[in-house]
């Protein structure tokens, strides 16, 4: 991650201000458990203790500011189909791992309403999972 800040030099201020805004409106950043488990093609169970994986994602039913969002910083796209015929289908974008947590240190000054939620989840990672990529590290 000490390169956060020479990837941020590449960035135009004004995207960064724009993706701040979309991650402060419709994104969420945060932490999640994932529970011992998961079966492989192999029969091996693919983890054997609670891990935690650090995450950014924004999702929206305009398909314009998702597709920005994966070509500017990289990441994930999901077209999910809508749940109920009357909706619209939604679009999804989205980073873990050692992606969400550069990211965050990349944007903690353009946010807003995200800046303490960005903060700790890069500093989770930095202290807790980076020596276990998507680690446990006893939290």
């Amino acid at each position: 991650m000490a390169n956060a800040g020479e990837r941020a030099a590449f960035i135009d201020p004004l995207d960064m201000s724009y993706a701040a805004g979309l991650i402060d409106g419709e994104g969420t950043i945060g932490i999640t458990e994932l529970e011992p488990g998961g079966n492989r093609k192999d029969g091996r169970r693919s983890r054997k203790s609670v891990q935690h994986r650090i995450y950014v994602a924004v999702t929206m039913t305009d398909e314009g500011p998702i597709a920005w969002l994966r070509a500017t910083f990289g990441g994930h796209f999901q077209a999910l189909p809508a749940r109920n015929p009357k909706h619209r289908p939604t679009f999804r974008w989205s980073l873990s791992s050692v992606q969400a947590a550069e990211f965050c240190e990349i944007m903690e000054p353009f946010l807003r309403l995200k800046k303490q939620q960005a903060h700790l989840a890069a500093s989770f990672f930095r202290e807790r999972l980076s020596g276990n990529f998507q680690g446990n590290s006893g939290v």
